[in-house]
């Protein structure tokens, strides 16, 4: 009742206690997360609509605890900002994203970055700037590799300030972005002062893209406002092949989302990336011209049209095969009869999608998540225990 505001009151039940109690015991083991190592991060791959490539990955915490199992981010990150624990897990969290990240990069895959979540905390007490500086100087990661995400809500807490830390950020070379942008409060004059890189759209308006008009204006609005002010754009919680489509056409210059990629342990993050294909030619929408494009590893390539008649020009018609000894000549199947057997197996086939998952990604996308579980488990047999479970050996 005190947290709903003056003059109210709210009736006691049993259930309150017990989520109270709750509360209290999760509480006290976020005390020792770290020393029992119980936190781990998980990688959630971001593409570049234009070019097809996977740019970088966003960190994300992860909490297993042997007691109250997995624990989600919504509930023990609000706990650790309360006691002040965020800013010790927040340095464990931004030191281990950097040293997986130089890892990848001795690997051959030096064209990545990671983004690394910022809680108010962090920027209200102690030298996070400071902080940064070491990390990178201890894991010999280059600045413009790691970038920071700050939400709506962290920036204006108090604006001056953080505008000052920003700043220093921007002077080591880190890169900024506003994450869950739309959701929270913000000044557009702040905005256009504070030095930031990207803006990250909430997930919140991506989930109803073709189908609700409101979402729609707002997604493209942000998108327009952010060209204007030389922003790059990523949008989150992408989930069908219909929002990519709507994404790029209005200018989005990234994605990342379940249609990509689930958040992933590093060692399935790693295969999958290393298994990673471009898809600009897969991204592109359908094409209406007969000549249509066709996706091939070397890029596009436009096909004839095919010539009107049974052959085409420049072919020999081949000659009817005469038929083996023993045996008499089967007739031809009808055309109809051959189509009908086609859209059945295409049927059967999409079922067999839809009821794995209702998997719509493009070859390249699908291939390399399946890939990805292969390798992931010859990495790590570990990998079956945890929250992805992987598929059958290559």
């Amino acid at each position: 009742a005190k947290a709903a505001g003056r003059r109210t009151y709210m009736r006691y039940t049993e259930a309150m206690d017990l989520a109270t109690r709750r509360r209290a015991t999760i509480a006290a083991a976020l005390r020792n997360v770290l020393d029992r190592n119980e936190l781990r991060l998980v990688f959630q791959p971001k593409l570049d609509l234009a070019s097809g490539r996977i740019t970088g990955v966003e960190a994300l915490l992860r909490w297993n605890s042997p007691e109250h199992g997995d624990i989600p981010p919504a509930i023990f990150v609000p706990l650790a900002e309360e006691n002040g624990l965020i800013l010790e897990i927040g340095q464990w969290a931004l030191r281990e994203a950097c040293h997986v990240l130089r890892y990848w990069r001795q690997l051959g895959l030096d064209d990545l970055t990671v983004a690394v979540n910022v809680s108010a905390l962090q920027l209200q007490r102690g030298s996070m700037a400071d902080t940064v500086a070491t990390t990178l100087a201890e894991s010999g990661l280059p600045a413009e590799c790691l970038e920071l995400e700050l939400t709506e809500t962290v920036l204006m807490a108090n604006a001056e300030q953080n505008a000052v830390t920003l700043q220093r950020f921007r002077h080591l070379g880190v890169g900024l972005a506003i994450d869950d942008f739309g959701t929270g409060y913000s000044s557009l004059a702040y905005l256009k002062r504070l030095p930031i890189n990207t803006l990250k759209i909430d997930k919140a308006f991506i989930g109803d893209l073709t189908t609700d008009p409101e979402d729609e204006a707002i997604t493209a609005t942000v998108i327009a406002m952010a060209h204007s002010l030389g922003l790059k754009v990523i949008a989150e919680g992408v989930e069908t092949r219909a929002q990519l489509d709507f994404l790029r056409q209005h200018g989005c210059h990234e994605v990342q989302g379940f249609w990509i990629s689930e958040p992933l342990e590093a060692a399935q993050c790693l295969a999958f990336l290393r298994n990673w294909k471009p898809a600009a030619a897969a991204l592109a929408p359908a094409s209406s011209d007969p000549a249509a494009a066709v996706s091939s590893p070397h890029g596009t390539r436009r096909t004839a049209r095919p010539a009107s008649g049974p052959h085409r020009p420049g072919r020999r018609a081949r000659r009817p095969r005469a038929p083996s000894a023993g045996r008499e000549p089967q007739p031809a199947p009808a055309a109809g009869a051959a189509r009908d057997r086609t859209l059945r197996a295409a049927g059967e086939e999409r079922a067999g999608a839809q009821s794995r998952g209702g998997d719509d990604r493009p070859p390249e996308i699908a291939g390399a998540a399946h890939m990805t579980a292969k390798a992931s488990e010859a990495v790590s047999i570990r990998l079956l225990d945890r929250e992805y479970t992987v598929g059958c050996a290559p």
